[in-house]
């Protein structure tokens, strides 16, 4: 039993994927934005001006950087604890 733990701990902070070393992670995450719409100096319209509306957040799906794959998904929580352990931490 000991020794499936010994390597569910060499595993954290690594891509489950590729087994790349996980320094970082790439999140998308699928959210209401209110943006300021404003015409430019040429009349273009500009968007430029965009934040994101608190608790409107229902998906963050987690990349690896090295390869591109989907290694986790949840519910829109930025405070997941999973974010952490794929970095390598507690």
């Amino acid at each position: 039993m000991k020794n499936v733990e010994q390597d569910k701990e060499k595993e954290k902070g690594k891509c489950p994927q590729c087994g790349a070393k996980l320094e970082e992670l790439i999140a998308y995450s699928l959210e209401e934005n209110k943006q300021i719409i404003t015409l430019d100096e040429n009349g273009e319209l500009d968007w430029s001006i965009s934040e994101p509306v608190e608790l409107s957040c229902r998906i963050i799906e987690i990349e690896c950087p090295q390869c591109n794959a989907t290694i986790y998904k949840n519910n829109g929580s930025s405070e997941d604890p999973k974010f952490k352990e794929l970095l390598g931490g507690v």
